[in-house]
């Protein structure tokens, strides 16, 4: 049996991934500050290193999720570096004083910062920003620990079902945000034209990529076959509550200029894409049914 330690497994993506691993018999192991962590390990506070958890399996691989999220990165740059930078490197150095082979960090497509155009694993990444600058720095530091299989993983945007709906601190994101603005409030609001393309992928495809880790190469893309743009994401939002739900929603955005700009990035993968979910619109159904019993149960009226 594969064993795996999971840092931010009570997080988003984190949370998602771990489902999947232990769905597919694997013993997963956590890492964290919270109490029913199997390994107390607080990366706001990365030193002295912890010991390895007493009792366990023996760990294959340490899957790092945990990271400051774009609000910290922004309020708190000396924090997101404390986190993102000497966590990472304290997660290393934990891999290797117990033996662990195997490391992949969970970064993110914002270490290109404003690349225009396509731009795939051979890219040079060119962030802007203390979000995108930190996980470069610590994608750096993943590889170069010598003897370590340090692997780097860069999902696109991530869509899927929370573990655990009324705990998701996601929101930000636009597949999860975009669904519950059309059931709260009746409508979904840009403040931009939305003509910029992002991809989709689910968390389960990157679950699934984790799985296959020595498969990984040492940097790679987990992108999904969907791309569109934000706009045209929300008008798949107002579709399906139209069709499926029988509720109006309504997309509200600046118009589209009449000369539109170079769109700023299109996430792409040389290996290229990875689908285990079905389409993003049973995705939007589910997530908007499950979104309007809670609140049709808490006794809510959106305006929809």
């Amino acid at each position: 049996m594969t064993c795996a330690l999971l840092s931010g497994a009570s997080g988003y993506l984190g949370g998602i991934c771990a489902d999947w691993l232990k769905r597919r018999g694997w013993s997963v192991l956590t890492a964290g500050r919270s109490a029913g962590s199997d390994c107390p390990f607080d990366f706001d506070r990365p030193y002295p290193v912890p010991a390895a958890p007493a009792g366990q399996p023996k760990i294959d691989l340490f899957v790092h999720f945990a990271a400051a999220n774009e609000v910290i990165c922004r309020e708190d740059p000396l924090r997101a570096y404390r986190i993102n930078v000497l966590g990472t490197q304290a997660a290393l150095e934990f891999c290797r004083n117990n033996g662990i082979g195997t490391f992949i960090y969970v970064s993110t497509r914002h270490v290109f910062g404003a690349a225009g155009g396509t731009v795939t694993e051979e890219d040079v990444p060119d962030p802007i920003g203390h979000y995108g600058l930190s996980h470069l720095l610590a994608e750096k530091a993943v590889q170069a620990v010598p003897g370590l299989r340090g692997r780097v993983l860069r999902p696109g945007n991530i869509y899927g079902m929370p573990v655990d709906v009324d705990r998701c601190d996601r929101w930000s994101l636009v597949p999860l945000g975009f669904c519950r603005e059309a059931v709260t409030t009746g409508r979904i609001r840009l403040n931009t034209p939305g003509t910029q393309p992002i991809n989709f992928v689910s968390g389960a495809s990157v679950a699934h990529l984790i799985e296959g880790f020595e498969a990984l190469p040492p940097v790679m893309h987990a992108v999904g076959p969907t791309t569109l743009s934000v706009r045209e994401f929300a008008g798949l939002v107002r579709d399906v509550m139209r069709d499926r739900f029988g509720r109006t929603i309504t997309v509200e955005a600046p118009p589209v200029p009449d000369t539109a700009g170079p769109y700023p990035l299109l996430f792409a993968s040389r290996y290229g894409t990875v689908e285990i979910d079905g389409p993003l619109e049973d995705y939007v159904a589910s997530m908007c049914s499950v979104l309007c019993s809670a609140s049709s149960d808490a006794g809510d009226s959106p305006a929809i």
